[in-house]
């Protein structure tokens, strides 16, 4: 049931409930009309705070609120004057538990769940550091320079994409007019 269809279909119970009760005391007096009286506007203000409030999470606990104290005044009813209401009751009834307070969904999501089955690592593993291999060739140099670079320099990680140059040795190198930067020697 979505939020304003409860809402709907706890003011409607409710009125028809309020209507119930005005025509169970209209005709009595004394105490029982004054207590009654009493029991009809505090239910009828609880009606109205729980409809403003409804979309707040305490709208719908006013409104469980409301049915338990209508239920209660039933059960007050049928002792003092010996007289039961099924059909009041029976609505009372579904209205306090459609009216029940639901579990707040705020609080579980705090709470972390751990998984039942949880794989722990060695907590000392010894690592091998993967070697660089640089697969288009040993040494680096740039197309517009006359130096070449190991291809870690940092001098060699400067050079853009399209301007490297590979070698696989150094006589290639020498022979095409490079000479060895220092990082080499």
């Amino acid at each position: 049931m979505t939020s304003t269809t409860r809402l709907f279909f706890h003011t409607i119970l409710m009125g028809v409930l309020l209507v119930a009760l005005v025509t169970m005391f209209a005709a009595r007096g004394g105490l029982f009309f004054q207590g009654e009286l009493f029991v009809f506007l505090l239910l009828a203000l609880l009606t109205v705070i729980g409809m403003v409030g409804f979309s707040q999470p305490w709208g719908r606990s006013v409104f469980f609120l409301a049915f338990l104290l209508y239920v209660a005044n039933l059960v007050v009813v049928w002792l003092f004057e010996g007289r039961i209401f099924i059909t009041l009751s029976v609505l009372a009834l579904i209205g306090f538990f459609s009216s029940l307070p639901q579990p707040r969904q705020g609080r579980s999501s705090k709470t972390k769940e751990i998984p039942a089955a949880v794989e722990e690592e060695p907590h000392s593993m010894v690592y091998e550091n993967p070697k660089k291999e640089f697969s288009p060739g040993k040494l680096v140099a740039s197309k517009s320079s006359n130096r070449y670079h190991a291809p870690a320099c940092d001098w060699a990680k400067r050079i853009k994409e399209e301007r490297r140059v590979w070698f696989n040795d150094k006589e290639s190198a020498w022979k095409q007019g490079y000479r060895a930067h220092s990082c080499l020697s």
